[in-house]
Formats: structure tokens, C-alpha cells, sequence
């Protein structure tokens, strides 16, 4: 995902996603490369689904992301994600909202 797509993307996460619904990311990892940066994080979805029903991990996995220095800092040029499935799935699943 890219440009404006990013953008639109996660400014519906508000509406669609604003409570009940965190995700969580750990050991971020960020190099240089020719054109800015590469980096990457696992991440994990925890969901209440119901009122007062039980918090459920409900998706898990991991973001690749290109980054590019911008006047105004550093910005997101791509952004992958990749769900777990299970063990031994030598295929992987794309999330819905992932583009090359």
C-alpha cells in the first residue's frame, strides 16, 4: 500500500476500529538502505468482540515497510503485512489491505 491508500487506510481505522480493537507491535527493526530505510515489526491484534466478552488475539504476524526522508521527516513509502496462519504454512496469508 502507498500514497494516498496508506493514508485513507488509517484514517478509517478511527471509525472501524476505534474501540475494542489494539494492535501491538514489538521488536522493531530499522536499517538504512539506498533510497532511506527498510524496517520491519511483528505485530498482534487483540480484540473484545462483545461487552464484557473475553479479549481474543485474533490476528498476528508481521509488517515490511520502505521509508523515505521527507522535508518533514521520515515517511512511510510502502507498508506489507503478512499474516501468521499456522504452524508449518509454508505459504502465508497477505492481509486484505496489503499492496506491493
Amino acid at each position: 500500500m502507498t500514497g494516498q491508500a496508506l493514508k485513507d487506510f488509517y484514517a478509517g481505522l478511527a471509525t472501524s476500529q476505534g474501540s475494542g480493537v489494539r494492535h501491538f507491535n514489538t521488536n522493531a527493526i530499522v536499517v538504512p538502505t539506498a533510497e532511506g530505510a527498510r524496517g520491519s515489526v511483528y505485530l498482534l491484534q487483540v480484540e473484545r468482540r462483545t461487552k464484557g466478552g473475553p479479549a481474543e488475539v485474533t490476528l498476528f504476524g508481521k509488517y515490511e515497510d520502505r521509508l523515505g526522508r521527507t522535508a518533514k521527516g521520515w515517511r512511510f513509502k510502502e507498508r506489507k503485512g503478512e499474516a501468521d496462519t499456522f504452524r508449518g504454512d509454508t505459504q502465508g496469508k497477505l492481509l486484505p489491505y496489503s499492496r506491493a
